[in-house]
């Protein structure tokens, strides 16, 4: 595991927090989520910021949706696909 494990879970629990108090979202539990609902898996993406001297500066966590990202590269797909049959059939 990671010798920096500390800075990163302070690094997520602090973008959570930011999320939290933003109101982006708001925590259910699995049986309050309507049916119909659209539950998007996430991820995060980590970096490390750096003075200009290469020191460390900050540590930083972001959380990114992942169905946004799928979503686009299937239109991205299938308009590819679909710019190929139509090429193909002239």
């Amino acid at each position: 595991r990671s010798q920096h494990k500390e800075q990163w879970m302070d690094a997520m629990q602090k973008e959570l927090q930011g999320l939290m108090e933003r109101g982006v979202w708001n925590v259910l539990r699995r049986d309050q989520v309507p049916e119909a609902a659209n539950i998007l898996n996430c991820h995060f993406v980590y970096a490390i910021k750096r003075t200009m001297s290469g020191a460390i500066s900050k540590w930083k966590a972001r959380l990114v949706a992942e169905a946004i990202l799928r979503s686009r590269k299937r239109a991205t797909l299938a308009r590819a696909s679909s710019a190929r049959s139509s090429s193909s059939a002239r």
